[in-house]
C-alpha cells in the first residue's frame, strides 16, 4: 500500500487574480483584483469610472467598445447593459438620435439573450417542441414502459 499526502490527491489551480492556491486555500489577493479592476484593456470598468466622474463623453466610447466585444462573443446580456449605458451617456450629452440607436442594439441584444433563455429552459423542462421526432418516440417509449 503506498501512503499519499491528502494534498497531492488535488491538483492546484491557477487563480488569475493572484498566486496558486491549494486545496481548501482561499485567495484574497487584493493586488491582483485592483490590477484587473484598473485594468486600461477593461473597457467596463473604465466606462464605470468615467461614467460615475460626469466624463459621459469618454464613459460612452468605453461602454460602446465592451458591448462591441461582448455581442461578438455571445454575451448578449452584457452586451445589453453596455449598450444601454452608453445610450445613457449620451442622452446626458444632448445626443438623442444616437442614444436612440444604441437603445434599439441594446433591445435586440436582450431579445437574443432572452430566445438563448427561453430554448435552454424549453430543453431543460423536456419541452417536446425542442426534440427531434426521434428523441419523442423514445421518451414516449420510456414513459409506457413506466405505467406499465
Amino acid at each position: 500500500m503506498v501512503e499519499t499526502d491528502d494534498d497531492s490527491l488535488f491538483a492546484k489551480r491557477k487563480n488569475p487574480f493572484s498566486e496558486d492556491v491549494g486545496p481548501g486555500e482561499i485567495s484574497t489577493s487584493v493586488p491582483g483584483w485592483a490590477k484587473f479592476a484598473t485594468s486600461q484593456n477593461n473597457y467596463w470598468m473604465a466606462a464605470i469610472r468615467l461614467h460615475e466622474s460626469g466624463n459621459y463623453e469618454d464613459a460612452w466610447t468605453n461602454y460602446l467598445v465592451d458591448a462591441v466585444e461582448c455581442r461578438s462573443r455571445g454575451y448578449y446580456g452584457k452586451a445589453a447593459l453596455s449598450f444601454a449605458l452608453a445610450a445613457e451617456c449620451l442622452d446626458h450629452m444632448g445626443r438623442v438620435s444616437l442614444s436612440r440607436e444604441l437603445l434599439s442594439h441594446a433591445k435586440r441584444c436582450y431579445d437574443q439573450q432572452e430566445q438563448r433563455s427561453n430554448n435552454l429552459s424549453a430543453v431543460l423542462s423536456g419541452d417536446p417542441r425542442t426534440k427531434e421526432p426521434s428523441e419523442m418516440s423514445s421518451s414516449l417509449d420510456s414513459n409506457r414502459n413506466l405505467q406499465t
